[in-house]
């Protein structure tokens, strides 16, 4: 997020849990929380890393209005 000109906010790691259903065939992965300011395109450009990186099974990136 910091590569690309953003600004990480707030990191809550959850730890490992039971996925709800298998994805790749993993039953248990490790959520983290990440709470980040970023411009509309530094956005897709990690949504574009984060689609790629083979250790991410699932993200979801939503924004927040204050």
């Amino acid at each position: 997020i910091a590569r690309v000109g953003g600004t990480v906010e707030k990191v809550d790691r959850w730890g490992k849990r039971r996925l709800a259903y298998a994805v790749k065939k993993f039953t248990d992965g490790f959520y983290v929380l990440i709470n980040f300011e970023a411009a509309p395109a530094e956005i897709k450009e990690i949504d574009r890393v984060m689609k790629i990186n083979d250790e991410v099974l699932r993200h979801l990136i939503v924004k927040h209005e204050a």
